[in-house]
């Protein structure tokens, strides 16, 4: 994302997390320009600081090096009790100090993303096979605490409570979309019912990784190091799957999606895509963790 030098934010989450020998105060924050993880090291007050929930105006001392700090860690260190160098602050705002189209923009309404998800999600227009969308509906509600709940990443996209929901949902509509393209214009066969379940189930392994410690997003880093969420997500889709009488290609087409949803290897990949669907899955999963939302 760009920096300017003032911007405006709203904490989407906010809590500890471990770095070594230091505690960080980590803060997710939402801007005009895109979401943006600030931390505080080894911050003192922060029982007085402002939670989630609240404004922040963040002031840039040195818009170069913040810049460049930004990219290199994908995230903002801010001056916490210290002489250290940092290169911006977070100054508390009182809610009715924020311009009315700014707070429009950067704080959502997180009830009514979720009902609407719940609405697409119920919709059987979408499907070919309803048994494919009742298999879904089945999985969601067997799983529906955590599914519903759990956040989809720590700060780089949707990354507060039932942030992985509403991530699932966005990519089931990208490729939606991207599935009728191919269709009408270039008259491309697609299995659409194994592309959407992917879609919607692409991610299902996060909630055995990802958990909320209050308003704070956390994640068992070991286990998404040693086995990743593409395999857990597959495997929860093969057992629910078992005597539900889907034949093996559907079967196999579907999990070769879940495993390839992240292009590469190096991104996390088990396999690269060899199929249109998951090629179509990939883009519509990049597409929503780059919204920033």
């Amino acid at each position: 994302m760009k920096l300017e030098e003032r911007m405006f934010a709203y904490i989407e989450s906010a809590g500890d997390a471990e770095a070594g020998k230091f505690t960080n105060h980590v803060l997710n924050v939402r801007t005009l320009n895109g979401t943006l993880n600030l931390r505080f090291w080894n911050l003192k007050n922060k029982d007085s600081f402002p939670k989630a929930g609240d404004f922040v105006e963040i002031r840039i001392k040195d818009l170069e090096k913040a810049q460049t700090e930004l990219e290199k860690y994908k995230g903002l260190s801010l001056d916490s009790n210290s002489n250290k160098p940092y290169h911006c602050d977070a100054v508390p705002v009182n809610e009715e100090d924020v311009p009315e189209e700014i707070k429009k923009k950067i704080k959502k309404d997180r009830n009514l993303q979720k009902s609407k998800a719940k609405e697409i999600l119920a919709d059987a227009s979408f499907w070919g096979d309803k048994k494919v969308h009742e298999f879904l509906l089945s999985f969601v509600k067997e799983h529906s605490e955590r599914f519903a709940t759990v956040p989809a990443a720590l700060g780089h996209h949707h990354a507060y409570k039932g942030g992985l929901f509403i991530h699932s949902c966005e990519v089931f509509c990208n490729c939606l979309g991207m599935a009728g393209s191919a269709m009408n214009e270039f008259h491309e066969p697609l299995n659409t019912d194994a592309l959407f379940l992917a879609a919607w189930l692409h991610d299902a392994g996060k909630i055995d990784i990802y958990r909320m410690e209050g308003e704070q997003p956390k994640m068992n880093s070991e286990k998404e190091n040693r086995i990743g969420h593409p395999t857990i997500s597959d495997r929860m889709f093969l057992k629910a799957a078992e005597g539900r009488g889907f034949k093996e290609e559907f079967v196999d087409l579907v999990s070769h999606c879940i495993l390839s949803h992240h292009e590469k290897p190096k991104w996390g990949a088990v396999v690269v895509p060899a199929t249109k669907e998951a090629h179509i899955l990939c883009k519509a999963d990049y597409i929503s963790s780059r919204n920033k939302d």
